[in-house]
């Protein structure tokens, strides 16, 4: 099984989150780790028979510095857990399920690839018209704007499995260089980029009367920015950390 992953990132996830069942554990209990797979995703659990999450605790568990309630096993609070998810959140997702006097499952779960490293075939000669005054753009080519490299890779990964041809850039600049030489069905643009912001990005290229579709993707999830991106000519606008998942069905109805 070959899963879309950074290997030391990985190992070090994994490696937290042993070390949290363990010390979570009744003394002569068992860590499980159990690993399975589906065409698309490969899954990594690691269960404890702990003491389990208070229910208070689940929901900010992966929080920089969060101590817990007491009662509730919390060596992985503070920094382990988040270290854990910032490290997988790159290319997959952490998922925590616990029950109060039974245990804890952390289950992280990562887009397969392909062996030899092939990847689905992009589809290609599709073409719509810009219903805003731009040119036809192919349905099936994306645009990634994202200057942080794990990231840009994560998102690069996963839309050519699912059969997209992928442009990524690292800069405003780059991308308006990029919409210019080439046609897009969808640009997906990180807010937090160097120089250029992705909201100047929106803004350039509404001004210049262009229809393709924009996904902002960013950290920045306070009401105002979003109402902002949207006013700028954004199409959708999802918050990181985000699921994979929903992310891709985004882009599917975005770009069929």
């Amino acid at each position: 099984m070959i899963v879309c992953a950074d290997p030391a990132a990985l190992e070090q996830a994994l490696a937290n989150l042993l070390d949290n069942a363990v010390k979570c554990s009744e003394a002569d209990t068992e860590v499980v780790v159990r690993t399975f797979a589906d065409l698309r995703t490969a899954t990594m659990e690691v269960v404890d028979r702990g003491a389990g999450i208070d229910p208070a605790d689940q929901a900010r568990v992966f929080d920089r510095f969060y101590r817990g309630t007491a009662g509730t096993c919390r060596p992985g609070f503070r920094l382990g857990l988040t270290i854990v998810r910032d490290l997988i959140q790159a290319r997959g997702v952490v998922e925590l399920q616990s029950v109060r006097g039974i245990g804890t499952t952390f289950r992280i779960r990562l887009p397969r690839s392909r062996p030899n490293g092939r990847r689905r075939a992009p589809t290609s000669g599709r073409t719509s018209h810009d219903s805003r005054g731009g040119a036809s753009r192919s349905v099936r080519h994306v645009m990634v704007i994202e200057d942080e490299p794990q990231m840009r890779s994560m998102l690069i990964d996963n839309l050519e499995f699912e059969g997209y041809k992928v442009t990524a850039v690292s800069s405003g600049e780059e991308a308006l260089s990029a919409f210019a030489r080439d046609a897009f069905a969808l640009l997906l643009v990180d807010v937090m980029l160097p120089g250029m912001s992705g909201f100047d990005v929106c803004q350039r290229l509404r001004e210049r009367g262009a229809g393709v579709p924009i996904i902002v993707l960013t950290a920045r999830a306070h009401e105002r920015d979003r109402v902002r991106g949207l006013d700028l000519g954004a199409d959708d606008y999802v918050s990181k950390p985000f699921s994979v998942r929903e992310l891709l069905a985004r882009v599917r109805a975005s770009a069929p």
